[in-house]
C-alpha cells in the first residue's frame, strides 16, 4: 500500500496574485496473486479558491486514463473559424482518476524478460469539485506489453474507451489511443 498528499497553496503572501490551495490526494495497493499481481490507484483533486491557469488539471495518457492522449481529459473551450470547429483543452479544478491493472510476466525473448498487463482506467476532470460524477465517468479498458530494462519497464498501452464517446464528449468518435513510456503506470 501507498499513499501520498500533494498539497500546494498559492498566496499574496509568496508574490502571488490567486488565492488557492491545491491538494492532490492518491491511494495505490497491490496484492500478489501467484504469478499475477493486482495494482490498484485512486486519485482524487481539488483546487479551492483561486483557479491558476498554470496549475489546472488534467487527465489523460500513459500514467492517468489511458483511453486519451495525454493531458486530452480536461474541460474544454470550442469557437467556429471559417466554418470549422476548434476546440482547446484548458483543464479544470477537480479531478478523478481510478485505475486497476493486472500484470504478468510472459517469459523470455531475446534475452529480454516481457510482461503483459490487462487494464481499466476511470477519470474525469471538472470546474470544480461538486462538477464530478463518480457514477458518469469516462472508462477505458486495454492491453499492454512491458520489457524490462536496467532503469524500467518499457511499455507499451493500447487503450480503448469503452463509453462517453459521441457528440457532445471530449474527443467524439474516438476510441483508441496507443501509449509508449517508461516505468509503471503507477
Amino acid at each position: 500500500v501507498y499513499g501520498e498528499v500533494r498539497v500546494e497553496e498559492g498566496t499574496s503572501v509568496a508574490g502571488g496574485e490567486l488565492e488557492y490551495v491545491r491538494l492532490l490526494p492518491e491511494l495505490r495497493g497491490y496484492v500478489p496473486l501467484g504469478d499475477v499481481v493486482a495494482a490498484a490507484r485512486g486519485r482524487l483533486g481539488a483546487i479551492l479558491g483561486d483557479l491558476p491557469v498554470t496549475q489546472r488539471l488534467f487527465a489523460g495518457g500513459a500514467s492517468s486514463q489511458r483511453g486519451f492522449p495525454e493531458r486530452q481529459l480536461a474541460p474544454t473551450a470550442s469557437r467556429v473559424v471559417d466554418g470549422q470547429t476548434e476546440s482547446a483543452v484548458y483543464g479544470g479544478g477537480a479531478l478523478l482518476e481510478l485505475g486497476v491493472e493486472l500484470r504478468r510476466p510472459l517469459g523470455r525473448v531475446w534475452s529480454l524478460d516481457l510482461g503483459g498487463v490487462l487494464f481499466l482506467d476511470g477519470a474525469d476532470v471538472g470546474e470544480r469539485l461538486g462538477d464530478l460524477d463518480a457514477a458518469n465517468l469516462h472508462w477505458a479498458a486495454g492491453v499492454g506489453l512491458r520489457i524490462a530494462t536496467l532503469i524500467g519497464p518499457v511499455r507499451l498501452d493500447v487503450g480503448y474507451r469503452l463509453n462517453r464517446v459521441g457528440d457532445g464528449e471530449l474527443r467524439p468518435g474516438e476510441r483508441l489511443a496507443y501509449h509508449l513510456s517508461l516505468g509503471e503506470a503507477f
